[in-house]
């Protein structure tokens, strides 16, 4: 009697391995596809050389150059806000001098 219950699940006889390795030769060939099928689908997100291979380092290149001018584009949207908030300080403290010059003016 066996020992336990993984010993009686196991095969005994050379047809019953057979029919268990045909079994695992058939999950591996559909393992194999969809890999096959994805490796295409993440191929097809870059773009390709002249002989026609995959250009990866094009792609690296393609998102570094995206990267730097996010960069630019960031930092012309900060100094733009800076110079706006600069010039609308200068035109509040120009409006406040005027006021105070006016009232100054009809005290005096």
């Amino acid at each position: 009697m066996p020992e336990n219950n993984q010993a009686s699940a196991q095969p005994h006889n050379t047809e019953q391995i057979f029919d268990l390795l045909l079994e695992i030769k058939g999950e591996l060939g559909e393992i194999r596809t969809e890999l096959s099928n994805f490796k295409k689908e993440v191929n097809s997100a870059f773009t390709r050389d002249e002989d026609g291979n995959v250009d990866y380092y094009g792609h690296r290149l393609y998102h570094k150059k995206e990267d730097k001018a996010a960069e630019v584009g960031k930092e012309f949207k900060v100094g733009f806000a800076r110079k706006a908030f600069e010039w609308a300080g200068i035109a509040a403290l120009g409006f406040v001098a005027t006021s105070v010059w006016a009232h100054l003016k009809g005290i005096l």
